[in-house]
C-alpha cells in the first residue's frame, strides 16, 4: 500500500475581496489538514482550528498573517490542544474553552493567557452581546456570565429545547435555534437588561 496521504477534496480554503466575484486560496499546513475557521481580527490576521485527517489527530490553532501563504502555530500557553470551545468577542480578544478553564490571547506576543475558572462541563458554542458578556451554550441550555467565572441559565421559554446556536442583533435581542427546527425570539433584550437576574447569598452559607 501507499505511505503517501491521498488528496482529500476538501483540504483547501479559499477568501474573497471583491464580495465572491474571485477567489483565492490559502496554503495549508499539511496535505490533509482540514481547517475551522475561529474568526479574522485587525491586521489581516486569520486563527483557524486544524485538524490532521492522515494521522487522525488535532493541531490545534494556527494563525495566518499573509492571507494563508504562509502558517504559525499559535498553541503556545495552552495545557492542552483538545479544546472544548473557541470564540472571539466584540473587541477581537480570543478566547478557548479547555476542560473547565477559560484562556485568553495575548495580542502581543500570540501567548495564551489564564483567563477564568469556570464551573460549566459540555460548552459547545459561545457568543457575545453587545455589552461583550459571555452568552453559551452547554448540554444544550443558554448560560451568561460577565467575566468567566460566575453563569447563570437563560432558559425562561425554552425549559423543553434543546439549543443548538444563539445570536443577538444590533438591538441586542437574542435569537435561538433548536433541535427541533424551530427559532426563538427573546421579547426584550433581557440578557442585557437583567444580568445577574437575581442577587446570590454569599453569608451565611
Amino acid at each position: 500500500a501507499s505511505s503517501n496521504p491521498p488528496n482529500p477534496p476538501f483540504s483547501r480554503m479559499g477568501y474573497t475581496s471583491d464580495y465572491g466575484i474571485s477567489r483565492n486560496y490559502c496554503n495549508i499546513v499539511n496535505i490533509t489538514d482540514i481547517f475551522s475557521v475561529i474568526g479574522t481580527m485587525p491586521g489581516d490576521l486569520v486563527f483557524c482550528y486544524v485538524y490532521d485527517l492522515w494521522n487522525n489527530e488535532q493541531l490545534g490553532i494556527y494563525r495566518t498573517e499573509n492571507f494563508g501563504i504562509s502558517w504559525i502555530e499559535s498553541n503556545s500557553g495552552l495545557p492542552d490542544i483538545s479544546l472544548n470551545a473557541i470564540s472571539i468577542d466584540k473587541l477581537f480578544n480570543l478566547y478557548v474553552f479547555i476542560d473547565g478553564e477559560i484562556y485568553k490571547l495575548n495580542k502581543t506576543n500570540f501567548i495564551w493567557e489564564y483567563f477564568a475558572e469556570y464551573n460549566l462541563n459540555n460548552i459547545t458554542y459561545v457568543t457575545y452581546n453587545k455589552n461583550n458578556h459571555f452568552i453559551v451554550i452547554n448540554n444544550n441550555k443558554i448560560f451568561i456570565s460577565t467575566d468567566g467565572i460566575k453563569w447563570y441559565p437563560s432558559i425562561e421559554g425554552l425549559e423543553n429545547v434543546n439549543i443548538k446556536i444563539v445570536e443577538s442583533d444590533s438591538l441586542g435581542y437574542f435569537y435561538a435555534a433548536g433541535s427541533g427546527g424551530r427559532i426563538y425570539k427573546t421579547l426584550t433584550p433581557h440578557l442585557i437588561n437583567q444580568l445577574p437576574s437575581a442577587p446570590e447569598l454569599s453569608y451565611p452559607i
